[in-house]
């Protein structure tokens, strides 16, 4: 097996099994306090899970790039990357489960002093609610964000070259994701961000490396945001978790940016730094760019500016757009 078609099985893995585990994990934390504690183990697992995959990629991305000049990332540094992202795992999942365990005793407190007819019918809507999220209502709806998301992904990026490197292309593709996260619930932005990944995979110019970055950045951007907005569900709160959203995902975007992404991609695909600014063109942007100041180049004038620009415009969109869509999806599918 050659090593571009190794490393793009091992991209794939990767967008597989941690959005999975992603998924898994915040389902279960959530569910751990709403019903049984078998789920907070089930959490557990699935969080250890993911960080261990995390810890084991980041060797490999590491071995793999620590060729690539002075700006190449080591295995040591890629592993201390990975143990920021398993704390910041576990932080998250934590605090999840604790606002819902928070949320569902003041829902208790209520209950209690209701009668119990009125709690009964409360409940019994309740229960209907959680056990319709795969309703042929929600899953036409995830299927119609999936397909725009694709059409945004595949068919509608565009670059500015003047401003921006050429390989940075503008798509809006994460407006529908962050629709579906507002109308249905986190779980169903993952969804719909996996899908449009994986339907993108295969049409991939750049071994994957590209697509994994759209997913982690997706996520960073997509889950504070619906998560926020699932516990505020007002405009305050859809501003808030827009906000959030916009501040994480750029500050995975300069992380991954200059840990993994390029480094990796500068070494596979054009065989180390130098390589990659004169064959795309960024000497003739930046010109006094070189392999050594190329990070402090690239992310000041490259990744902050063109990710804040894709964010603001992408949180915009669907702040003025999610209450509009909601009413309609309502009278569309009751």
């Amino acid at each position: 097996m050659s090593t571009q078609v190794f490393i793009l099985l091992h991209i794939l893995a990767v967008l597989l099994i941690a959005s999975v585990a992603l998924s898994l994990y915040i389902f279960s934390v959530r569910k751990g306090f709403a019903k049984k504690k078998k789920w907070l183990i089930i959490g557990a697992v699935c969080g250890g899970l993911f960080a261990i995959f995390i810890a084991l990629s980041a060797v490999f991305w590491g071995r793999v790039t620590q060729n690539v000049g002075d700006g190449g990332a080591s295995s040591e540094y890629s592993i201390i990357v990975a143990i920021v992202v398993a704390v910041a795992l576990i932080i998250f999942g934590v605090l999840l489960a604790v606002i819902i365990k928070l949320r569902k005793g003041k829902r208790q407190e209520a209950f209690e002093n209701e009668d119990a007819d009125l709690e009964n019918s409360l409940d019994n809507k309740l229960e209907t609610k959680k056990d319709s999220f795969f309703s042929s209502k929600n899953i036409t709806r995830m299927a119609i964000f999936t397909a725009i998301a694709l059409v945004l992904y595949l068919i509608a990026p565009f670059s500015v070259p003047v401003l921006f490197p050429g390989f940075l292309s503008f798509n809006f593709s994460d407006i529908p994701v962050l629709l579906a996260g507002f109308m249905m619930g986190p779980i169903a932005g993952v969804i719909v961000l996996v899908s449009k990944i994986l339907l993108k995979l295969p049409f991939s110019s750049t071994a994957g490396v590209g697509e994994l970055g759209d997913l982690m950045f997706g996520l960073a951007f997509m889950l504070p945001a619906t998560i926020i907005y699932m516990f505020r569900k007002n405009k305050k709160g859809a501003l808030i978790g827009l906000s959030v959203g916009v501040l994480t995902s750029l500050g995975v975007a300069i992380l991954a940016n200059r840990f993994i992404l390029v480094p990796f991609y500068a070494n596979i695909l054009f065989g180390g730094l130098e390589n990659l600014i004169n064959i795309t063109g960024l000497n003739g942007l930046y010109p006094n760019m070189t392999a050594d100041n190329f990070f402090r180049y690239y992310i000041l004038f490259a990744v902050i500016p063109f990710n804040l620009i894709r964010l603001l415009i992408s949180a915009a969109v669907t702040f003025f757009l999610y209450k509009h869509l909601s009413r309609a999806s309502k009278h569309l599918f009751g």
